[in-house]
């Protein structure tokens, strides 16, 4: 699994406190995190997406690296999408916030659902699935989605 965007490890830390294994590679752009998630995960693999260079995962997971307002957001997910999909043999999964919110963060990007869902659908892969139904938290209206781009059907 590679977590494209790990800071310092938290999606290891979940799947470890949840007795899941694999094998676990947290790429950033921020080297300043890695000697933290090393210490929280002496048995896993951290580094910048070039230090892996040729490498193929079973899956990617992007979550939170496309939330910040940027010079183009836009082009940059989806090109870190066209960049990470060739990498992985069975699925990659981003989330996103959404434009269907009750209040905007003038500091965060928020993307139609349906038009990141085009974009994967039309240019990365036939076999897609959105889900804009889940809470982060008890309460409180979905704010975010999330999206599963897959290499073949899913049963």
């Amino acid at each position: 699994m590679l977590d494209f965007g790990c800071g310092t490890a938290h999606l290891a830390t979940y799947l470890k406190a949840w007795g899941i294994h694999v094998r676990y590679t947290g790429v950033d752009v921020v080297d300043d995190f890695f000697p933290l998630a090393r210490a929280k995960h002496p048995e896993h693999r951290f580094g910048r997406l070039e230090d892996f260079s040729g490498e193929r995962f079973g899956y990617v997971m992007i979550s939170g690296v496309f939330n910040n307002k940027r010079r183009d957001n836009r082009r940059f997910y989806q090109d870190s999408i066209r960049t990470l999909f060739p990498l992985c043999d069975y699925g990659l999964a981003f989330n996103m916030m959404s434009t269907y919110v009750d209040f905007f963060d003038p500091g965060l990007f928020y993307e139609r659902p349906e038009r990141a869902f085009g974009f994967v659908k039309n240019e990365i892969t036939p076999f897609v699935i959105l889900r804009h139904d889940y809470q982060v938290k008890p309460g409180v209206t979905p704010f975010e989605f999330i999206i599963y781009a897959y290499r073949s059907a899913v049963s």
